[in-house]
Parts: structure tokens; C-alpha cells; sequence
């Protein structure tokens, strides 16, 4: 959830500053009113390196895959780093990737309802667009992101391995 996660990119961020680091937020450092797609676009072509915090409601997020996929990019066509810390582990599950997959089929054939339903009714569906966007883009990603994240080295920074995780994660930063 939204407050969990808020909390642990504090306790990231926190680390990361008391290690000389300087560390951008989205939901402290974007300006009121800005676009989200631009804030993640703006702050990955600024960053040197991008960190996420890995667990299964953050892979569950369009934006959050968008910002993997960006992240990504730019360190195959660029000298930038990516690298993800997980707080859960369930997408080292084989079954992750159906289980997840299932869901957002079910978020999008609703999201697909609504807009028939609207359509039907004259009704503009414009507000629906973005979201159903993200969802089928995350249905297309998902798979190549838990790949990707498999395959890398993805540091646990769950409760009781933070401090062990995050050293790690400052060691590769600063290399």
C-alpha cells in the first residue's frame, strides 16, 4: 500500500542522504500539478542512478513499470545505473507473473465495461483512457520486468536485512 511504501522510500531516502547522496521522490519532489509521465521522464534523464523499491502492489503500478522501462533504456543506451531492492520476495515466485496477470486481465476487462457502458450512454470516457493504458502496458511488460528483475542482482531490503541491503546498495552506487 501507498503509506508502506511512502515509508520505506523515506527510510531509503534517508540512508541514501546520510551517505552523501542526493535522492528525488515523487511524491515530495514533484511540483503541484506537473504530469507524472513528465516528473519520471525529467528525473531518470537527471539521474545517475535509478533505484526501486521492489514489492508485488509497486509491480502492480503502470507507473512504476513505466519508470523500470525507462530506467532500463537508459542504462543500456547510456553510463547510467539501475538497480531494485525488494521489500517482499513474491516475484522470485514462479506462479508471480499469472497470479499478477490475472488481476490486472480482471482490472481491464472492468475498465473495458465502464467505457462500453458510457459509450452506450453517450457518456464521454475520456478519463478512462490513461488508466486503461497503463494497465495494458503493465499487462504487455510484466513478464520482460520480473525477467530483467530475476536476472539481476536485486538487493533485500526487507525488514531485518535493510541496513545489510542497503550498505550493498551504496557499495554499487559508489563504484
Amino acid at each position: 500500500n501507498h503509506f508502506v511504501m511512502g515509508i520505506i522510500a523515506e527510510r531509503v531516502k534517508n540512508y541514501l542522504s546520510e551517505n552523501n547522496f542526493e535522492v528525488i521522490i515523487d511524491s515530495k519532489d514533484a511540483k503541484p500539478q506537473q504530469s507524472l509521465n513528465e516528473f519520471i521522464n525529467e528525473s531518470i534523464k537527471l539521474a545517475e542512478v535509478t533505484f526501486l523499491v521492489v514489492s508485488t502492489d509497486s509491480l502492480l503500478s503502470g507507473w512504476v513499470i513505466k519508470e523500470i522501462i525507462l530506467a532500463l533504456s537508459a542504462e543500456e543506451f547510456s553510463d547510467k545505473k539501475f538497480i531494485a531492492g525488494y521489500i517482499d520476495s513474491a516475484f522470485l515466485d514462479v506462479d508471480f507473473v499469472d497470479v499478477v496477470l490475472d488481476e490486472i486481465e480482471e482490472e481491464i476487462i472492468y475498465l473495458q465495461r465502464l467505457i462500453e457502458k458510457r459509450n452506450a450512454r453517450n457518456r464521454n470516457f475520456d478519463d478512462l483512457f490513461d488508466d486503461l493504458a497503463r494497465k495494458k502496458d503493465l499487462q504487455y511488460n510484466l513478464p520482460r520486468i520480473v525477467r530483467k528483475l530475476r536476472q539481476s542482482y536485486t538487493v533485500n531490503i526487507s525488514e531485518g536485512h535493510f541496513e545489510e541491503g542497503m550498505q550493498r546498495i551504496v557499495e554499487y552506487i559508489s563504484d
